[in-house]
């Protein structure tokens, strides 16, 4: 990739992190928002029609190596499972959760993109956002009510353009 396409994808968002907002700094990523899945032996990509300029997108390094080859949605769902296994696996968090040094909200998981404040805007509409995130927990069910199961066609229908 040549500095004039690595300025171009630092410009989508100013300078920000595709996905927390946080400002990057000189060693910001690229990152393709669908993975290209490389091979960990020989880096051949599995999902070469995905290393588009369209798909590249400025990534800060941490929201970049976690995310890794997961989905948006994927990442989401990563993200949005952090309490529960911290609470599971961490006693130091617990401890700092049960004399108050940490207070747990419900607060879903929106990404920088998907705020209003940033200037960009979700392809999916709140709905698609929830009925996604529910078939991404309890697997994707098309035999629900028809306006869960329509709403969950019209968000794949989105991620798939």
């Amino acid at each position: 990739m040549d500095k004039n396409e690595r300025k171009l994808i630092w410009e989508k968002t100013d300078g920000k992190c595709y996905y927390c907002g946080k400002n990057l700094n000189i060693k910001w990523h690229v990152d393709h928002i669908e993975p290209v899945m490389r091979s960990p032996y020989t880096k051949e990509m599995h999902k070469p029609q995905n290393d588009n300029f369209e798909n590249k997108v400025p990534s800060c390094p941490r929201c970049n190596r976690w995310k890794h080859s997961q989905s948006l949605e994927g990442f989401r769902f990563d993200i949005q499972n952090l309490i529960t296994r911290l609470n599971r696996d961490f006693s130091q968090y617990r401890m700092a959760k049960d004399f108050g040094l940490i207070t747990e909200t419900e607060k879903e998981v929106v990404f920088h993109f998907e705020n209003k404040e940033s200037g960009y805007v979700s392809i999916l509409t709140d709905n698609e956002k929830r009925y996604i995130k529910k078939a991404l927990m309890y697997g994707i069910d098309f035999s629900g009510n028809h306006n869960e199961r329509q709403a969950l066609k019209n968000a794949i229908t989105k991620l798939r353009l």
